[in-house]
């Protein structure tokens, strides 16, 4: 009788969900007025991000971030058990992927999770591929079946209206848009709000 028994310890946790009772025109429609920078560090065809880093700030935009913020509290209630702190919305940006454009491998920091909502997701315009820099003793292994024990990364293929929540310490990367039109999300940065720890590690926000 084999009584061995597999645990999943300090798992990061990610989160998706498909949004569909909100209306995206009229915020597609805002995108034609946003100016956007490259980021590639080196990528020849990069993806660009918004020079607006408050887009949820805007009136416009107020609806949306409550929305999104509904559903941040659903996950980290429902699976993180984290009901004691509501959570703060602190940067949020569009992100513009042009054909044949990607990004490069990056986090997020001074952020505790993160959130890309999918505006636009044209066909074969690409997915985001979540990556593990934190591998044992950084020896690579080829295993003979991938799976959530030894995979070292994990490519989701969003669409539109497509919400995924995840540790902003995670390295993420766009990958390329093979369509013909403009892929376009929006990324945001969480932070926890109220009293954390105790003892000598309490700290309380404002």
């Amino acid at each position: 009788m084999n009584t061995s028994k597999v645990y999943n310890l300090f798992s990061e946790v990610f989160y998706r969900n498909e949004i569909k009772d909100f209306p995206l025109a009229p915020i597609i429609k805002y995108l034609d007025k946003e100016k956007f920078e490259k980021v590639g560090y080196g990528l020849k065809t990069s993806t660009s991000i918004g020079s607006t880093y408050n887009v949820l700030e805007l009136k416009k935009f107020k609806k949306l971030k409550a929305r999104l913020l509904k559903e941040f509290t659903y996950f980290k209630n429902e699976y993180l058990k984290y009901n004691n702190n509501d959570f703060a919305v602190t940067t949020s940006w569009i992100t513009k992927s042009e054909p044949g454009e990607a990004s490069h491998s990056h986090n997020h920091r001074n952020s505790f999770y993160s959130g890309i909502f999918y505006l636009q997701v044209p066909t074969n315009s690409g997915g985001i591929c979540f990556e593990n820099h934190l591998e044992a003793n950084n020896i690579k292994l080829i295993a003979t079946e991938y799976n959530i024990y030894n995979s070292s990364h994990y490519t989701a293929m969003p669409q539109s209206g497509t919400i995924l929540f995840f540790p902003s310490m995670i390295h993420h990367r766009i990958l390329t848009n093979d369509s013909a039109e403009v892929r376009y999300s929006l990324s945001f940065n969480l932070m926890p709000q109220g009293k954390m720890g105790e003892g000598d590690s309490f700290y309380e926000s404002n």
